[in-house]
């Protein structure tokens, strides 16, 4: 079992883990090979949008970042 599968194991078991990386951080890339868990689908990543999580950073931290990003990009949930 490869690193990358026991990771794709822990977070296909805890939700909380998955909330707690943030949306943005379940998908990428290795190896010039597309890998991906996606409890919260592709839409955002396919759209180009961010959005804020609440467990990482406060609310203006977003505001903050997402004030630097092309206009129409970030969405505020």
């Amino acid at each position: 079992m490869t690193d990358l599968d026991r990771l794709r194991t822990i977070l296909a078991r805890n939700e909380v883990l998955v909330e707690l990386l943030g949306r943005a951080a379940t998908h990428g890339i290795r190896d010039y090979g597309l890998f991906f868990h996606v409890p919260h689908g592709l839409g955002d990543l396919f759209a180009l949008i961010v959005r804020p999580n609440p467990v990482l950073a406060p609310r203006e931290v977003f505001d903050r970042k997402a004030a630097r990003w092309p206009a129409g990009r970030n969405r505020r949930s």
